[in-house]
């Protein structure tokens, strides 16, 4: 069955604003394989013009494709950042993980650590964070260890990480993997702050999280956001989650496309250089990529509070 993500639903919020749209959710997995299957069913069966992508794995992995089939790929979400080379065809309204990781080195040379350990999840997205902080702090990264995406265990990881005798650990994962990350943290004794990845702000984490943990998240409020956090919450009776402004932004920017160029959704793209939405004001640049700030998030009495 479909999984319905505070992502679908800001599509399909758009989407039911808009008159030239028609949305088909097909399940991506986070996964090359998985994306690969969806996208042949949506692009032979369903002929659709665009594909929004949730992951950077299945952007990746079906980006080759789009390109020779001359179709729209967009994402709210997707980061890695080899998606900046994956092609003309291709834009995403979040910001590239070379931002994302140079905003977390920066935050750990600041605070002093001396000594880091990393943990992420084992496709694009982690190993791309990965890369990007060793690449920033060099011998500062002392170990890095990977783990599949919904492991039950991190123990092991874990161990590994606490023997090299870290000041800070840096997670990159999705809020079920973080959760246990930090549950587990705390049942091996490894008392160290940890900076995470924009992913895992999700209230999925509360339960372990507190004013030793602080999460990178790309601005994501505009002047309109308000007013969409009034329609989304009408809507499905829940606040919108990370992510859902850009997803429902992402809609609207491909209504802008088919606008422009109903034929070709890529020309149409050209025409759409900016955008001021929900989740704030972007421009695209000559990659498809846009560039926002990074807001600083921690928990105290198990709610997201701001440190900037």
């Amino acid at each position: 069955m479909l999984k319905v993500i505070p992502i679908s639903k800001g599509i399909q919020l758009a989407a039911n604003e808009l008159s030239n749209i028609e949305v088909i959710l097909e399940d991506g997995g986070c996964n090359g394989k998985d994306a690969l299957t969806a996208y042949k069913k949506l692009t032979q069966v369903d002929k659709v013009s665009a594909i929004i992508t949730v992951c950077s794995p299945e952007l990746l992995a079906i980006a080759p494709e789009a390109e020779q089939d001359h179709i729209l790929v967009i994402s709210p979400s997707a980061t890695a950042p080899s998606i900046t080379n994956a092609g003309d065809h291709v834009f995403r309204l979040a910001p590239s993980d070379a931002l994302q990781g140079e905003v977390a080195a920066d935050l750990i040379l600041e605070e002093g650590y001396e000594s880091v350990g990393v943990i992420y999840v084992n496709h694009d997205y982690g190993a791309g964070l990965n890369e990007v902080l060793e690449d920033e702090l060099g011998s500062i990264v002392v170990a890095s260890e990977s783990f599949e995406q919904e492991s039950s265990d991190m123990r092991t990881q874990l161990t590994k990480l606490k023997s090299k005798n870290i000041d800070v650990l840096y997670v990159v994962g999705f809020p079920k993997d973080a959760a246990l990350i930090l549950k587990q943290k705390i049942e091996l004794g490894i008392n160290v702050p940890v900076i995470m990845a924009e992913a895992a702000k999700d209230t999925e984490i509360l339960a372990y999280a507190d004013e030793s943990v602080t999460i990178t998240v790309p601005l994501a409020e505009g002047d309109s956001y308000e007013s969409f956090k009034v329609k989304y919450t009408a809507k499905f009776g829940e606040a919108p989650k990370i992510y859902s402004g850009e997803a429902y932004d992402t809609m609207n920017v491909v209504g802008l496309a088919a606008q422009a160029n109903p034929q070709d959704l890529i020309a149409g793209m050209e025409m759409v250089p900016e955008y001021d939405g929900a989740a704030g004001y972007i421009t695209f640049d000559q990659d498809g990529d846009i560039s926002k700030p990074y807001s600083l998030f921690t928990v105290e009495n198990h709610k997201f509070v701001t440190l900037n």
